[in-house]
């Protein structure tokens, strides 16, 4: 980075390098400091502040323990819809912070924090540690963990974050339970660029639960899970007693593939594992018992996604899409059962102001015989209806409806509503508290998205000390090619969006390489001083 300073000593006996009235050029960020002294490894910077010109938001939202929102998919624009724009010119004020660059995550340590606005303030707290990716798209803290699991119920629970084994971020939670009865139990989350898992045990039932996935690159992943629903992508999370299977997935765009922006998407995910089925029948179905099945699953998914007609006006916030989505599935099970699947039907995106909807109908054949009915049985019947609601009623409340309606009245329970949430974003949109709830899995969703716009937000403080300087903002990842796919997140919906990679976009530029060096008025040589 292009730093200035008044005055520089370069120390080549201690290795150290001491200025004052320092002006740092970073790519988004501008540091300040009256003081700055480098030493083994340490940037340390007196009495400054931090500040950028760069318009860019940032959001973080917390990798809370159990569904998160994520698992309710929202297109970018009904994100803008839901969180809308963070404010500019926050006022922040520290004592003391302190940034280590770890090589896989960031830790930052903040005291005597607040931040507020034109004088007021909105949030203090005496002392703080953040976890973070390199990324910034989530965050870890010691805040407490609220919720439900159709298997353990209810719970609630203090949160501990500590650095783990092989680079990674650990998550302790003693908590209490409570379905049918008080419990007492965990829960423990380990993550790192490429593997998120988590488990948990509760004294109610002695139940056991675990779900995690294992990024092996790009588009191959290994997920596994025990009592708790895995992502089986346009048919919805599903149960088993538990899995194992090795998945790959990958999306193509043809943009213009029939003129204009009428492009064509196609989506494809293959899989393979070893599975047990569901030892009960959730929401009303009346399976056969075969709890004690267990067999391999070969399966195969593609879906074709055709832009027919698109308008968009930004000055008036409208927006209309209309699509036709074509769907298939294949499944051959170790017991020589099969499951085929096909279905399509129009597309229908549209926003107007504050409300936006994604509607999608599908006509549907299939034939299901799979031996494990549930955990993987077709659910939605030859005629059904994807419906999304979102409405931003005001700058501090947003509302969504998400759900799967069988229309044809054969579902194995003979009820419309096969897929029903309900969702709630509470707060600014520099900080919102998302709420909401499945009732068809009887699980919570439950947390924090930040929205932070650098531009204009001034953070001051005290004293300043940054770990490892060369590995900040630095990525894990080393191509440019790699995605980050943000741990356990799918969709229940069967909607358009549903395989979305999110780009990593790394650094290119490249260092200058020193060409002469020109050492002038060297007072004293056997003091290795250069002024």
């Amino acid at each position: 980075m292009t730093t200035h300073a008044d005055y520089l000593v370069v120390n080549l006996n201690e290795e150290t390098i001491d200025a004052d009235n320092i002006f740092s050029e970073m790519p988004k960020l501008n540091i300040t400091a009256e003081h700055g002294l480098q030493k083994d490894g340490l940037l340390i910077f007196n009495k400054g502040t931090m500040y950028s010109d760069d318009e860019h938001i940032y959001r973080m939202r917390s990798e809370v323990i159990g569904p998160r929102m994520g698992d309710m998919i929202l297109t970018d624009e009904q994100k803008e819809i839901f969180f809308g724009k963070p404010e500019h010119t926050l006022d922040i004020n520290v004592s003391n912070l302190e940034i280590d660059a770890k090589k896989n995550y960031d830790v930052i340590k903040v005291k005597k924090l607040r931040i507020g606005r034109n004088n007021n303030s909105y949030f203090r707290w005496p002392s703080m540690t953040i976890y973070t990716d390199k990324n910034r798209e989530y965050f870890e803290a010691n805040y407490p963990e609220l919720g439900s699991d159709p298997k353990m119920g209810m719970f609630f629970g203090p949160g501990i974050v500590f650095p783990g084994p092989f680079g990674s971020i650990m998550k302790a939670v003693p908590m209490v339970t409570y379905k049918n009865g008080f419990g007492i139990g965990g829960m423990l989350k380990y993550s790192t660029p490429f593997n998120h898992t988590e488990i948990g045990y509760t004294t109610n039932k002695s139940t056991f639960i675990l779900n995690g996935r294992q990024y092996l690159d790009d588009n191959l992943y290994l997920q596994y899970a025990y009592n708790s629903y895995v992502n089986d992508w346009f048919l919805g999370g599903r149960m088993p007693k538990y899995i194992a299977e090795l998945v790959y997935e990958k999306s193509y765009v043809h943009p213009g593939f029939l003129g204009g922006n009428r492009s064509l998407t196609f989506s494809h995910r293959g899989s393979f594992g070893f599975a047990k089925e569901n030892d009960e029948n959730r929401n009303g179905e009346k399976f056969r018992d075969g709890s004690t099945m267990s067999t391999t699953r070969t399966k195969y998914m593609g879906q074709v996604y055709q832009t027919l007609y698109a308008y968009t006006n930004k000055d008036k916030r409208i927006r209309l899409q209309l699509g036709l989505t074509m769907q298939g599935s294949a499944a051959v099970y170790g017991t020589g059962d099969t499951q085929f699947i096909a279905r399509g039907g129009p597309n229908l995106y549209t926003q107007y102001k504050n409300w936006v909807q994604n509607i999608t109908y599908y006509q549907s054949g299939y034939q299901d015989s799979t031996p494990m009915p549930r955990f993987d049985a077709y659910r939605y019947g030859n005629s059904s209806l994807y419906l999304s609601e979102g409405l931003r009623l005001n700058k501090y409340i947003s509302v969504m409806w998400q759900t799967y309606l069988n229309l044809s009245k054969d579902a194995p329970n003979n009820k419309m509503f096969q897929e029903n949430a309900f969702l709630v974003a509470l707060g600014p949109d520099d900080l919102k508290v998302v709420l909401g709830y499945d009732f068809i899995r009887e699980r919570t969703y439950f947390g924090v998205d930040i929205g932070f716009n650098p531009k204009g937000t001034t953070i001051k403080y005290d004293k300043m000390i940054i770990k490892n300087p060369e590995r900040l903002g630095q990525s894990v990842r080393p191509e440019d090619k790699v995605v980050y796919i943000p741990p356990l997140d799918y969709d229940v919906n069967g909607n358009v969006s549903t395989i979305g990679f999110m780009p990593f976009n790394k650094k290119t530029a490249k260092s200058e390489v020193l060409q002469y060096a020109t050492v002038i008025e060297l007072e004293d040589p056997d003091k290795e001083r250069i002024e």
